[in-house]
């Protein structure tokens, strides 16, 4: 339909039509804008959780280790990681208050534990990268709460050549 007799159709509506078919364009507009964002966290829904800062030591432990390396391009194009939680955690697997004497820990941010158990958590032991789950006290709940609390609020980014980007 040309431009004109669009144009036309309309002006040939009544007035209050028009009046009326202008509010509820405004109307559903502004419900969507009010949507938006209370769904962002602008009007009192649940608040996102705040990741520490990536523990700096543990970044740099691990974007100087080949093995490091080898394993990030392992997890970022075979398991499909693209965020990570950098912190320290006890010898039982358990995270240490940010600042805390604890073992470097890279859990790699997912919604369900991953199928390889192994490659759900690293830690750094001994100067080598391990899987957290050979922890004798480590269980698979304990990786999988590691890595949602990754997913929730992560504070590093893995690059496409394995490298760890803090946030």
């Amino acid at each position: 339909m040309a431009e004109g007799a669009l144009w036309g159709r309309l002006r040939a509506l009544p007035r209050p039509r028009v009046l009326a078919a202008g509010a509820l364009v405004l109307l559903v507009a502004a419900g969507v804008l009010v949507f938006l964002l209370l769904r962002g966290g602008g009007g009192g829904g649940e608040t996102a959780a705040v990741a520490a800062p990536a523990e700096p030591e543990c970044v740099a432990a691990w974007n100087e280790d080949r093995q490091a390396l080898s394993l990030g391009r392992h997890q970022r194009f075979v398991h499909g990681y693209t965020e990570v939680e950098v912190l320290r955690v006890s010898d039982q697997g358990d995270p240490v208050d940010a600042g805390g004497k604890g073992l470097c820990a890279v859990a790699f941010a997912g919604a369900a534990l991953d199928a390889e158990p192994g490659y759900a958590v690293r830690v750094r032991e001994g100067g080598l990268w391990q899987s957290l789950d050979a922890m004798p006290a480590v269980t698979s709940a304990q990786l999988l709460q590691m890595q949602t609390e990754a997913r929730e609020a992560p504070n590093a980014t893995l690059e496409d050549n394995g490298r760890l980007a803090p946030l």
